[in-house]
């Protein structure tokens, strides 16, 4: 960031989706797109606590997060039914 703060240009797209990943925000937040949403117009804290647990889910072997997003999906689909 500093590069491009000093030098000027433009990163390169795939470079801007790493740092927004790396910062947790997006692209459009990255770019000044959008603005980063404060806490109170955000999520709530219980989202908020879910968010972070995702994002812990993609820091997983790719074995044991498919198995994590499988028992989500299958948890999410039961619930789905239920209501219908």
């Amino acid at each position: 960031m500093a590069y491009y703060e000093v030098q000027g240009g433009e990163p390169r797209p795939e470079l801007l989706v790493k740092i927004a990943e790396v910062l947790g925000v997006s692209v459009d937040v990255l770019t000044g797109r959008r603005q980063i949403p404060s806490k109170d117009t955000a999520v709530g804290d219980a989202d908020l606590s879910v968010w972070r647990r995702l994002k812990r889910v993609q820091e997983l072997p790719a074995h044991d997060r498919k198995a994590v997003l499988k028992m989500i999906d299958a948890m999410a689909n039961e619930a789905k039914r239920r209501a219908s």
